[in-house]
């Protein structure tokens, strides 16, 4: 598991390696963990586009969702994909955090990408799946261009799912209703 942990105790930047877990805490003005695997980070590399021309993982799609009730007072960021050989969705990344926001969704993709480049032994690199889906959360979209660049929202490359879609669609249009009978 590699783990950030930013638990506002004051603690200085301390790196402990121990039976294949990776600890790394922060400084006290943050509060969020982050966790993954070191399999976890293996599959986010094999759904590279640019690298695994062969493997099944490339043509897999990441899924990114927030739930809101499995620790009390946070936020669950996570990072999931449907795995072909498993049959089955797993979970590849999570942080949590106290805020749905684009700063905190901004500093999971980066975390991210840091994991990504510590497993790998490289200075630089970042998750480049076929594609990502998201739900309707707006600050994410604006992370991932902050992140990955704007060009990711115009390539068809993240995306969002119809059922998010039509419930925004229709949540809008039911606002608008209800503006138009108060104006009456």
């Amino acid at each position: 598991i590699y783990s950030m942990h930013h638990s506002g105790l004051g603690q200085s930047m301390r790196d402990l390696h121990d039976d294949g877990h990776v600890y790394k805490a922060t400084e006290k003005d943050e509060d969020h963990v982050f966790r993954t695997s070191i399999e976890a980070l293996q599959v986010m590399r094999d759904m590279d586009i640019d690298v695994h021309d062969n493997n099944p993982l490339r043509n897999e799609v990441a899924f990114f969702d927030t739930k809101h009730n499995r620790v009390d007072g946070f936020h669950s960021m996570g990072l999931f994909m449907r795995h072909p050989g498993l049959g089955k969705i797993i979970c590849l990344v999570v942080m949590e955090c106290r805020s749905e926001n684009t700063q905190n969704g901004v500093k999971f993709l980066r975390l991210l990408n840091s994991a990504l480049c510590d497993y790998l032994g490289f200075k630089k690199y970042k998750f480049n799946p076929r594609a990502i889906m998201v739900d309707a959360a707006g600050f994410f979209f604006r992370s991932w261009s902050l992140v990955f660049g704007k060009e990711w929202l115009f390539n068809g490359r993240c995306v969002t799912c119809a059922w998010h879609f039509q419930n925004d669609v229709c949540r809008h249009a039911r606002k608008i209703a209800d503006e138009g009978i108060r104006e009456r």
